[in-house]
């Protein structure tokens, strides 16, 4: 194998190139090149350019021959996502243009391809008084859609909001109309690309001396629906207390079916907070049901420096009780923490009667190790379904990894160990003793 490959870190973002050729006993396979870039930001003296995603590949594949004979047979593809926003200029907020799409190309011919351009102008809005506080807001949209075989698609949407808001101290109470005026070809493929006419009621009270107790509404009268105007209301409460050193906190969530009150629910949920743990039990409850819990959800969290033996612990363990059975419907954990230097993450799944699956991580440490388990519930019975091992080992100048994977029955399908230089992982040689494989990679 040969590869020459370079990336690049950028702020929060990256970007980078790969160029290689694989070749077996009975296949030779290149990619010519593969770039790509990821959350590129790129500052213009009018505005930043984001990269969001970019990526684009070249494939080839041959079993008889050269890479010249098979050229005309290389495929490539590629998709991107950038965006573009001015800064504030006049009446404009700013001006937000939004580029995405996606092509593929066989034997020099393009196969397929799909663009996006979308403008969004941001116009300055006001706001007058205090109480209540009158506030106005208006964007206009702009998009155009192109897709082989198919037309031209286009939207122009013009988006209105006027909001009152009564506020005072534990009180708040929101009146918010959202218009949209939308017209083109297609426009309902677009965001905003259809015509909406419709009022958000919110309101919220706090009742600090009551268990520091909040309790919040909100719901939507929509204009243009002709029966069932009203969206469902949603109530929420919040009531906190602390005894000792550990806080409780009770939350409520009830969505109220307005044209359907048997199929009204309430969420509910109780959480302790002592140091590191945290402890939340919630459960729906169904007004109309024979049955008004079907199942209750734990979940619990270990954060902090310390805790027992663990050094910056961050582990989340949600597990699903079914009251029928009595039984563990699902489980999951997932998180790391450092047993001094060294960086343990853990991940498990558990499906009822299903699916078991447990992988642990080793890091900043030497050597480091990966393990990963999966076992499944095949007639009545559970068996192994895959296992793999990972090491890795510094050798002075040189590293050293090794790679093993088992299938069913425990049935080896993959060893290989590989060696390179410490400081060119790229750079080395592999060698798989059971397919009697040999690599070699330049960097």
């Amino acid at each position: 194998m040969l590869n020459l490959s370079g990336i690049e870190k950028v702020g929060k973002g990256k970007y980078g190139y790969v160029l290689e050729r694989k070749s077996t006993s009975s296949n030779v396979s290149y990619k010519i090149p593969y770039v790509f870039a990821e959350k590129v930001s790129i500052p213009t003296p009018i505005g930043d350019l984001a990269i969001q995603k970019f990526s684009h590949k070249g494939d080839l594949s041959y079993k008889e021959g050269n890479f010249f004979d098979h050229l005309k047979d290389m495929s490539s593809s590629g998709n991107y996502t950038m965006v573009f926003a001015t800064k504030e200029w006049y009446i404009l907020k700013s001006v937000k243009t939004t580029l995405k799409g996606s092509y593929s190309f066989k034997e020099f011919g393009l196969v397929n391809h799909q663009n996006l351009l979308d403008f969004l102008f941001d116009l300055k809005g006001f706001s007058i008084g205090t109480f209540p506080k009158y506030s106005f807001d208006h964007n206009i949209l702009i998009g155009f859609k192109e897709k082989k075989d198919e037309d031209m698609r286009y939207r122009i949407a013009n988006v209105f909001k006027n909001t009152l808001a009564f506020s005072a101290k534990g009180f708040s109470f929101v009146l918010a109309h959202n218009y949209v005026d939308a017209f083109g070809k297609s426009p309902e493929s677009f965001s905003s690309g259809k015509n909406a006419n419709f009022l958000n009621i919110s309101s919220k009270m706090s009742f600090p001396p009551l268990l520091n107790t909040t309790i919040s509404m909100a719901t939507k009268y929509d204009f243009m629906k002709k029966e069932r105007n009203w969206s469902d209301p949603k109530v929420e409460t919040t009531s906190s207390f602390s005894i000792g050193s550990v806080d409780f906190s009770i939350k409520t969530s009830t969505l109220y079916k307005l044209y359907e009150p048997e199929k009204t629910t309430t969420k509910y949920t109780f959480s302790q907070t002592y140091g590191s743990l945290k402890n939340s039990v919630s459960f729906l409850y169904r007004y109309g049901e024979e049955k008004h819990v079907k199942e209750i959800t734990d979940i619990l969290k270990i954060s902090g420096r310390e805790f027992l033996f663990m050094r910056r612990p961050s582990l989340t363990l949600k597990t699903i009780f079914e009251l029928e059975t009595k039984k563990v419907k699902k489980s999951t954990l997932s998180g790391s923490f450092y047993i001094g230097k060294a960086k343990n993450k853990i991940s498990l799944s558990y499906v009822k009667d299903s699916y078991f699956k447990l992988t642990y991580g080793l890091s900043s440490f030497d050597p480091t190790v990966s393990i990963s388990l999966t076992s499944k519930k095949r007639d009545s019975e559970w068996k192994m379904d895959k296992m793999t091992l990972k090491i890795g080992k510094s050798l002075h100048c040189w590293g050293m990894s090794f790679e093993s994977s088992f299938g069913k029955d425990l049935k080896v399908e993959k060893l290989a160990f590989k060696f390179y230089i410490k400081e060119f992982p790229d750079k080395g040689f592999s060698f798989d003793p059971k397919t009697g494989e040999f690599g070699f990679s330049l960097f």
